[in-house]
């Protein structure tokens, strides 16, 4: 059986943005943009784990304010973001327990992400192996 890890990069300032906080944690129908990523993505049941990653000063506001008050059927590993998107990438992949299998990166600020849309690309890697 293949494991299929996602990673959720959400370590960005969102300074384009110009507003108070970071947009992963603005509010979203009650619950942070990032706290519906994370339900959006463990909706799929291909979806064995998922690995967050947010700024290391982040971590215990994301524990209390986006994991606290979701029930996610994934375990949930928290790890610290780069100074660009691709060492924050790369950090999730080593963080990683399973060293093969199938990894989907998402941004943690795209929480319309369908179920059947995650099994498209899971069915596309173990079709075309990438």
């Amino acid at each position: 059986m293949t494991t299929v890890s996602a990673i959720i990069v959400a370590a960005g300032k969102g300074r384009r943005m110009k507003a108070e906080a970071p947009k992963q944690y603005l509010m979203l129908d009650g619950l942070p943009i990032l706290s519906r990523t994370l339900l959006a993505v463990d909706a799929c049941p291909e979806v064995d784990d998922i690995c967050l990653v947010v700024p290391e000063s982040d971590m215990a506001y994301c524990r209390a304010a986006v994991l606290a008050p979701v029930r996610l059927r994934v375990p949930v590993k928290m790890v610290a973001g780069g100074a660009q998107r691709q060492e924050s990438v790369y950090n999730g992949l080593r963080s990683l327990a399973h060293k093969d299998g199938i990894v989907l990166i998402h941004d943690g600020v795209r929480p319309f992400i369908r179920p059947d849309e995650i099994l498209e690309c899971i069915n596309a890697a173990k079709l075309h192996g990438a």
